[in-house]
């Protein structure tokens, strides 16, 4: 049987990928100007997790 739709292995992968892609950005944007803290780090995974979310990904218990 074959999908043209990825599979949820590439979704994972694709999504990590731009999420990579997303915090490599911010991490040089962070650190270029304002020194980097717990916080703002939590508040990233969050982003990344809602990221999951919009894609209809489930965490399965696997929060960042």
């Amino acid at each position: 049987y074959y999908s043209s739709e990825p599979t949820n292995d590439k979704k994972v992968k694709q999504l990590i990928v731009d999420m990579e892609k997303v915090l490599v950005v911010w991490i040089e944007y962070q650190t270029g100007y304002i020194p980097l803290s717990q916080n703002l780090i939590q508040n990233q995974a969050k982003l990344f997790n809602s990221a999951k979310a919009e894609r209809g990904e489930e965490t399965a218990g696997e929060k960042f």
